[in-house]
Parts: structure tokens; sequence; C-alpha cells
């Protein structure tokens, strides 16, 4: 079975690289190139005339792609659930340490109660924010 594989692989090598078979693609080559070559003049002579008269300007679009626009909108959204998760923790902080306050419940303010849950929501948010990160890592 090797022995035929060999004989049909070294068979097809030999058509393939046959003058007439390498003529053939360099002339499907040459038919597809030729709309191609036939502008190309015109576009160089229009790239040195704006070039010879200051008008030359290539344009650069940024975030063009699909994934582009996706890992800088993966981005922000991280940005911004760091952000809340920074601001509802020192609000927590900031209700934890007012001495002042409705009473709830013997021992419990309402600002307390508040910061206490204000501390549970700002541990999840960054938990959400660092979870990215660590996830990156092992892919």
């Amino acid at each position: 079975m090797v022995a035929e594989t060999r004989t049909i692989a070294g068979a097809l090598l030999i058509d393939g690289a046959s003058p007439s078979a390498l003529k053939q693609v360099a002339l499907e080559e040459l038919t597809a190139l030729a709309p191609i070559l036939r502008r190309f003049p015109r576009r160089q002579e229009r790239i040195a005339d704006s070039a010879e008269h200051g008008r030359f300007a290539v344009g650069v679009r940024l975030l063009a792609g699909e994934r582009e626009r996706a890992a800088i909108t993966g981005l922000v959204h991280q940005l911004v659930v760091a952000f809340l998760a920074a601001t509802t923790g020192i609000m927590a902080v900031l209700l934890l340490g007012a001495v002042t306050g409705p009473v709830m419940a013997p021992g419990i303010t309402l600002q307390e109660f508040i910061g206490y849950n204000l501390l549970v929501v700002s541990f999840i948010l960054g938990l959400r924010a660092i979870a990215p990160v660590f996830r990156r890592g092992t892919g």
C-alpha cells in the first residue's frame, strides 16, 4: 500500500511540475491579475501627483475589526465594574464609620445595615472584576 501511494504521489508531482502545468497555472494567475495590472499605472500616477502637490493622505481606521471593538468593549465593561466595586466599597466604609442614625434593631443602625450590604455588593463586584484576569491566565 505504501509503495503504491509513493508511485501515485510521484506521478502527481511529476504531472503538477510539468512545463505545461506550470504554464497553465501562470496563465491563470496572470488572467486574474490583468485587471489590477491595467489600473496600476493610473493609480501610480494619481499617487505621484497627489504627493507632488502635497495632497497625499492616508486614511487609517482604528478599531475597524469586530475583534478590536469587542476587546475594547470588554475592557470598558471590566473598568466600569471595577469602578463600581471601588465606589460601593468606599460608600460602605463611610456608612460603617457613621456613629449616628436610626436604630433598626438592638445594636444595629440603618447606616450599618446599608454599609454591610454595600460591603457584600462591593465584594461581589470586586470578584467579578478580578475573575477575567484569572480566566485569561488559564486559557
